[in-house]
């Protein structure tokens, strides 16, 4: 059917393209180059060919090609695959929206040829999320009629997409409270330290020629110096957990 529509599609942009009604068939079959489809056009061609056809044409126009084209290569039973699927939980909205879900389930309703409305909204109920349906069922005022089928897809496209808006806000919020919360000073159970390296100068004892620097901080080296947060100069927190990071 993807195929089939888009050869319609350029046949009505561009009817200046075809000479007549056999120039649009012919054009069509020669995308028909593999597979199934290779071989019945080659069996229309096989047929042109003939002795006893010479002069005729397998189709007489683009609609009698079209409804060909639909028996050969479209499912036979559409309906009743589409009806075992609303009779079954295949179609079901899960972990997808309702755009998506409401595209597939008009599809169906089209396919099995539904037109009661108070079926096809007891369907899409069946179908649509929990949350969502109970939403648009316990409405305090505007609550869509059971036998209109688009008021229902409204409401459950609006809800859908306020409850989106407000899962953004909510991340963005609580991003914000995280950031705006001062976190405690690092607490360590065990430390344990690396001893220095000796330098060069501590390679070998002291002499007249040889002398060693004094380090006048070995003392304080025992235990390590607290960080300090580079943007209120306070002690126990680095910058990016700064309370005064944000000047709100």
């Amino acid at each position: 059917m993807a195929f089939l529509n888009s050869c319609q599609v350029y046949i009505c942009l561009c009817p200046n393209s075809f000479m007549d009604k056999q120039a649009k068939i012919v054009w069509a079959m020669s995308y028909m180059k593999a597979g199934r489809a290779a071989k019945w056009s080659a069996r229309v061609f096989r047929w042109e060919e003939q002795p006893e056809n010479v002069g005729y044409h397998k189709f007489i126009d683009w609609e009698d090609f079209r409804d060909e084209f639909k028996r050969e290569f479209c499912p036979v039973y559409v309906d009743s695959a589409a009806i075992n699927q609303l009779e079954s939980t295949a179609y079901f909205q899960k972990s997808r929206s309702v755009d998506e879900y409401l595209n597939e389930f008009q599809d169906l309703i089209r396919e099995a040829g539904y037109s009661d409305p108070k079926t096809i909204v007891v369907k899409f109920c069946r179908g649509l999320d929990t949350q969502i349906q109970n939403a648009i069922a316990t409405m305090p005022s505007g609550r869509p009629s059971d036998m209109v089928p688009m008021d229902w897809y409204t409401a459950a496209r609006t809800i859908d997409q306020n409850r989106a808006t407000n899962e953004a806000f909510r991340s963005s919020y609580r991003t914000l409270s995280v950031a705006l919360t001062p976190s405690r000073p690092a607490t360590f159970n065990t430390v344990r330290f690396q001893a220095p390296e000796r330098s060069a100068n501590h390679q070998h004892a002291p002499t007249p020629g040889n002398p060693v620097l004094m380090d006048i901080d070995a003392s304080r080296k025992t235990q390590p110096l607290p960080f300090s947060c580079y943007q209120c100069r306070k002690a126990g927190y680095k910058a990016p957990n700064c309370p005064t990071r944000f000047d709100i």
